[in-house]
């Protein structure tokens, strides 16, 4: 009982003003419904069923998580910037949609070829990988947990050939489900957090576990840390011993051959010519909220779905920061997108842009950073038509650009501009502005972004 509590006392820490009103009134739904269900009777009046108060109606089932957070006008998160009315879009004499659909059907991934790339992806990492990587270690057998299909393709929003996917190899923490941990901020690191044991509690079960176990001691500092630099080094070696067994038996155009690239392992199929980012990873149940200033991330799905969180080996700049994992709310924003009428094609059309015109920034990450943004403030909707949705993502991101910052989601600390150069910033603002001065403009710049390339490639990007 006491744990429940303490657990619930988190999870409110864990909210701000709007979101504790939203979280009061749904458990007040939730009472008044419950009343009714046990005895029907209290809630009628002369033979008519009372009416339940509007302001407290809960949301049907299939509800979209952005509609569900505003009640009554209200949004859970307050926005960090004000978006201002220049932001405004008007439509004139001309209807942009058709070149905006002339741009989708150019950047258009054939449903076939998608299909042969997911089966090949399956037989290779799944059918075949992940059982040398279990036979030949024992701690990866015994902490393995499943693949999480992560990343642009995934989400329905890759734009190139489906050549390039994303994976999460999830594992369980170490030292056994039932040993307690902390969880703290990094206040040098927003973004991350960094997970904690008892020392003397590691050291007291570690002469009681097998001696196969026994290496995953090494993955925590004399404080207790789990520590990204020893995942990766882990993963790395076990990954690169399986592969070498894979390839053995098989002729040298049908071999995979590994590269390194931050926290992930890049393994391209040769014969199949597709690349696939494997990095090591750790998930979390949504009814554990991640340590504030982080939002919680159940507020974003359907209570009904639970989503997973994570977080991943991501190295950074700074040296001594070891400690620091990244999190990342993959499944929440894969859901947050999802059936959300022509918000993902405008966000493709910018991608499309921002490739034609060869900008390696803004990250896609970043482009979905803006969309989640003018969502949650309300400023982009499930129901705009196409050119409202582009012009609106196109006018979000010169805001930010304008603004050089762009806030981290889940934590707006974390500044996704950071590294970005003013003049760069500036430059990208102008030519966007350019183009978005008249509906003719956007046409101009739509046949832009239809015209064929043959050097293009997204590896950079997505």
């Amino acid at each position: 009982m006491n744990a429940g509590v303490n657990s619930l006392i988190h999870s409110l820490v864990c909210l701000d003003a709007a979101e504790l009103i939203y979280f009061f009134e749904h458990l007040a739904t939730a009472i008044l419904e419950a009343i009714i269900m046990v005895n029907p009777a209290t809630n009628r009046k002369n033979g008519r069923r009372k009416k339940v108060p509007k302001q407290i109606v809960a949301q049907p089932a299939n509800a979209h998580p952005f509609s569900a957070l505003r009640i009554n006008g209200r949004n859970p998160v307050k926005h960090p910037f004000p978006l201002e009315e220049t932001l405004a879009v008007s439509r004139g004499k001309i209807n942009t949609i058709p070149a905006l659909q002339q741009v989708l059907q150019t950047i258009r991934i054939d449903d076939d070829c998608k299909q042969d790339s997911k089966t090949i992806i399956h037989d290779l990492i799944k059918n075949n990988l992940i059982k040398i990587m279990k036979e030949k270690c024992e701690i990866f057998k015994k902490h393995y947990r499943d693949l999480a299909f992560v990343g642009s393709f995934y989400e329905g929003l890759k734009i190139t050939d489906a050549d390039e996917f994303d994976l999460n190899i999830v594992m369980k923490l170490p030292f056994g489900a039932h040993t307690p941990y902390e969880v703290c901020q990094v206040p040098k690191a927003p973004g991350h957090m960094s997970i904690k044991w008892d020392p003397k509690y590691l050291k007291k079960i570690e002469k009681s576990c097998s001696e196969n176990i026994r290496p995953t001691f090494k993955w925590v500092d004399a404080q207790g840390y789990l520590l990204t630099n020893k995942i990766l080094q882990y993963m790395e070696s076990l990954v690169a011993k399986s592969v070498a067994e894979y390839n053995s038996e098989l002729y040298e155009e049908d071999q995979i051959s590994i590269t390194k690239n931050g926290p992930a392992l890049t393994l391209w199929h040769q014969s199949e010519d597709i690349s696939v980012d494997l990095v090591p990873a750790f998930d979390f149940p949504a009814r554990d909220c991640p340590p504030p200033p982080f939002k919680d991330p159940s507020m974003y799905c359907h209570p009904r779905k639970n989503m997973r969180w994570f977080i991943v080996p991501k190295p950074l700049k700074q040296h001594g920061l070891e400690i620091a994992w990244r999190l990342s709310f993959s499944e929440h924003e894969r859901e947050i997108l999802y059936d959300l009428g022509w918000v993902k094609p405008a966000i493709k059309i910018m991608k499309r842009i921002r490739d034609i015109m060869d900008w390696r920034t803004p990250d896609s990450y970043s482009l979905k950073t803006v969309a989640l943004w003018l969502l949650d403030y309300g400023y982009l909707t499930p129901d705009d038509k196409l050119d409202f949705a582009f012009e609106k993502m196109a006018r979000g991101l010169m805001y930010y650009l304008d603004k050089k910052k762009l806030p981290l989601f889940w934590d707006p600390r974390f500044n996704k501009f950071e590294d970005m150069n003013p003049a760069d910033c500036k430059n990208k603002f102008n030519f966007l502005d350019k183009y978005l001065r008249s509906e003719k403009d956007i046409v101009e710049l739509c046949e832009l972004a239809a015209e064929d390339s043959e050097d293009e490639d997204d590896e950079f990007y997505d």
